[in-house]
Parts: structure tokens; sequence; C-alpha cells
């Protein structure tokens, strides 16, 4: 009996050591091992012959290079404990190239279980000359490069499509040819980073800029398919400043019809509905199921400036591509293929154009958290819809914010300035949309796109109106604010940033 007392006495005495130093170790937490190493397997894509170095740089300072040229190359990330933003130049006689692939420690995440990370896990591990454009965009919108993940994603949302366009299309032609850079200047990205050298650049020779598809459209792409574009495929207009909330009347979405097609909101006066199949470059081919001439205005004659005529257009397909996915966000290109008419003017023979546009698209969140209908029950500043009768088509823009007053069982009152109060029903429908029924035809479904800080958030909006027997839709992005600060208007953010527009082109756009 006391041999069995003192093995029992032993015994508890180790396990309360056993959990005293268990407990000391919890609270202590002691830093993992450093990580080990990454290999980043990528690609340079650019025009004309050229033969260098790759670099790849933590915040700025150079850790590692490997020679390469046009095609495939691979560089190890060092093992360190730092977090900072990895980036990687592209230097050759001429030619400078850059993309930043964000946080260290994300880039470890991706890697497998081999250590390595490519272009399918990472999109920046294409160097090109839209990569370079984001970085520049992006280290300039704010006026510093980005520190972290977030804070790069938060520029691309702020940049404007058309600067990025602009400065991608730019430098990949003066890859090609690097005699039409300004005397002095070693390379194209040293003559974006001048914004006023660069727009100056532009007047001299407008055809820097000009048919950027030639050059977007060649490029390497992550594939997308229909399912990249449910529950909807939100696409945003830039911030112009991170943190600023969107107001734009201007604003693309597509939603899924339930009978496999996606109807596209906010190109047109009305929806359009389209047949989408993916294609073997990775592009998302939109046909639409019905194609309708639009009258789009006058405009002088091609074979004859002297005249005016009626100018119609119709839409014969269009397509999706995706260029870069970060944190809450990715940069598409919407390409459209159009043929026009004069029917009025003397030779009224048709043509074809094809128009790229950049847009940023912000994923919705997932839990949806911020974005219960039971959260909105109370009274809250929301974004309100009206037609507009336009001569020749009828429009939906937003019409400022007004006070809802919402109630659990679906009913609610809404009150517009200038405006008697309507009464209205709400609910959730089934991609996640907040849907509002004020009567008479007037709609406004929304989606949020941006959580902010819980109380002033962006949405993407689709709003209906009937006029004069037509039902009009539109659609765009505005904040909304929630909770009994519904008073308060969603006011710029601290210093007063003012949304500024697109800055490169010198209205070369």
């Amino acid at each position: 009996m006391q041999r069995s007392a003192a093995w029992a006495a032993a015994a508890l005495a180790a396990l309360m050591a056993m959990t005293s130093e268990g407990a000391q170790a919890a609270r202590l937490r002691t830093p993992p091992p450093p990580p080990g190493t990454v290999l980043l397997v990528g690609e340079v894509n650019v025009g004309g012959v050229h033969a260098g170095v790759l670099e790849l740089r933590l915040d700025g300072a150079l850790q590692a290079q490997v020679p390469a040229g046009q095609g495939p190359f691979q560089i190890e990330l060092p093992a360190t404990t730092d977090a900072g933003m990895v980036s990687l130049d592209y230097v050759a006689p001429g030619l400078r190239l850059r993309s930043l692939l964000g946080g260290r420690r994300r880039l470890a995440g991706l890697a497998g279980s081999d250590g390595r990370v490519t272009p399918d896990d990472e999109d920046g591990l294409r160097v090109s000359p839209l990569s370079t454009a984001v970085a520049v965009l992006a280290s300039t919108v704010d006026g510093v490069p980005p520190a972290t993940d977030a804070a790069f994603a938060a520029a691309i949302r702020a940049a404007w499509g058309s600067d990025i366009r602009v400065v991608a299309t730019a430098l990949e032609r003066l890859a090609v040819d690097p005699a039409r850079l300004p005397p002095g200047v070693p390379d194209g990205l040293s003559l974006v980073e001048d914004i006023e050298a660069f727009n100056a650049a532009l007047r001299a020779d407008p055809q820097l800029a000009s048919s950027p598809q030639l050059v977007f459209d060649p490029m390497p792409v992550t594939s997308v398919a229909p399912d990249d574009v449910r529950p909807v495929r939100a696409f945003a207009q830039p911030h112009g400043a991170p943190g600023t909330p969107v107001e734009s009347n201007h604003g693309l979405l597509l939603e899924p019809d339930g009978q496999g097609a996606l109807i596209l909101h906010g190109m047109d006066h009305r929806p359009k509905a389209y047949s989408a199949l993916p294609d073997a470059d990775g592009a998302l081919q939109l046909l639409p199921l019905q194609s309708v001439p639009t009258w789009v205005g006058y405009s002088s004659c091609r074979s004859d400036p002297e005249a005016t005529g009626m100018l119609v257009a119709t839409v014969l397909a269009r397509d999706l591509r995706r260029h870069w996915r970060g944190q809450g966000v990715s940069l598409w290109q919407f390409g459209s293929d159009i043929r026009y008419e004069q029917p009025d003017c003397p030779d009224p023979q048709p043509w074809q154009e094809r128009w790229i546009e950049l847009w940023a698209s912000p994923e919705l969140p997932r839990a949806r958290t911020h974005d219960v209908p039971a959260k909105l029950v109370g009274r809250h500043s929301l974004p309100m819809t009206c037609g507009v009768d336009y001569p020749h088509h009828l429009v939906v823009e937003a019409c400022g914010r007004a006070d809802h007053v919402l109630a659990r069982d679906g009913s609610g009152m809404a009150h517009p300035a200038g405006e008697a109060p309507l009464a209205l029903t709400w609910g959730r429908e089934a991609s996640g949309a907040i849907r509002f029924d004020y009567g008479g035809g007037r709609v406004s479904r929304q989606w949020l796109i941006d959580a902010g800080d819980g109380v002033v958030q962006t949405v993407a909006w689709v709003g209906e109106a009937e006029l004069h027997g037509y039902t009009a839709t539109g659609s765009g992005h505005a904040s909304r604010v929630l909770g009994a600060g519904a008073a308060r208007e969603a006011a710029a953010p601290a210093g007063g940033r003012v949304r500024a527009g697109p800055r490169y082109g010198g209205g070369v756009h």
C-alpha cells in the first residue's frame, strides 16, 4: 500500500509538472521556426528581344537575382521571418518591368508540398507591361508603395482602369521599339513614373497608347468560367483614393438568370442576356441571345466628314478576362465587339470595332455577417434610384440617399428628400441581394461589396423603374449608412481626400 501510494504521488507530481510546463509554453507562445525557401516559378511576357536579369526584392531591398529573358524563370525567395512586400524587377538594356507579389508570408502559404509558387497560384508571377502598370498605379494612387497585401488590393480598387490600360499599352510599345522613348529616358518604367513627362510623350506620339486591345488580347490570363460570376459579379468604379466611399451611376453587374444565361446590367440602357462559354485561352465569351441595334447619337459621316448622320451600334459579342487577383478584389478586362452603321450617310457601309475596358471587381463577403436582413431592421440611410426620361432612351440613375425605416416583418417606409414618404417591402433574394420594392415599378436591389467600418459601407445596386409603360434599368455603386447614425452622410475619409479622375493619357483615352 505504501509503495502504491508512493507511485501515485510520483505520478501526480509528474502530471502537475507536465501541465505546468505546457501552460507556461502556451503562455510564452514561442515563435515557429523561420519558413524555408520558396521557389518562384514564373514567366516574363513582353514584346521585342531582350536579355537581362530578374531581381527579387523584399520591401525594395535586393534579395536575389538570376539571368533571364522572355519566357520562363525560376528564382528562390530566401527564408526569412520578415513579412514585407515581395517584388520582381526584370532589367534589360532599354527595358525595366516590375511586378508586386504581395507579402512574403502569404507567398510561403501558397507554396505546396514541393515549395513552389507558379502563375496558377499568384498572377504577379507573370512579369509584363500589365504587371508593371499595376505596380506603378498601386504605388502612386496614395503617394506611397503598398506595404501589405491589403494595401495593395485597396490601391487597385482606388486606381482608374483607364490609367492602367494606357500605361500598360505604352510600356509594351516602348519595349518593342525603345527608339520611341524621349531623349534621356532609359526605359518605359522611368517614363510612366513621371506623369507629366509621360502625358507629354503621348501628346507627341498618340499611337503609343492607341488600340490597346492589340496589346491586351494576347496576354496570358487566369482561366475563368461561368461559376466565377456567381452569385453575381460586380465591377466597380474606382475609389480615387483608398478608403473613399464610391458614389457612381456607372457600374457593371453580371448575374445568372437561372436558365444558364448571364444578364449584364450597366453597359446598355436595358439589361442584355448572354450565353457564356469559356474559350481555350481562358476568356469567358459572352454571346448575346438577341442582337438589337441601338441608337447611340449623331456623328460625322465616315464617307463625308461635312455631313452628319445617325450612328447605330449592334453588339456582336463581349468577353471577360481576369488578369489579377488580390485580397478580396480582382482586375478584369471587359471586351466588346461592336458593329457600327450610319444609315443616313451617303455611303452607309457598316464597320466593326473592338473596345476594351479594365474594371476592378470586389468579391462579395462570403460570410455576409455584415449584411444579414436582421441587421437592417431600424433606421438607415440607403441609396435610392430613379428613372429619368432622356431623349431617345430611358435611364435609371442613383438619386441620393433616403432614410429607410425597416420593420422585421419585411415592411418599411422610405423618406426621400423632396418627396412624400414611400411605403415599401424588403427582403433577401437567393443571390444575396437585399431587394426594396417601392411600388409603381420602382425597385432597387443591393449587394454588399465592401463592409467598410461596419457603419459606412459600399453596395452595388441594380435599379428598375417603369416610365411610359417601359421598364428601364441601371447599375452603379453607392454608400449606405447603417444604424442610428444614418442621419450623417457618407463623407470623404479623414484628411479630406477628393476622388480624382484619371491622370494618365493626356486626353488620349
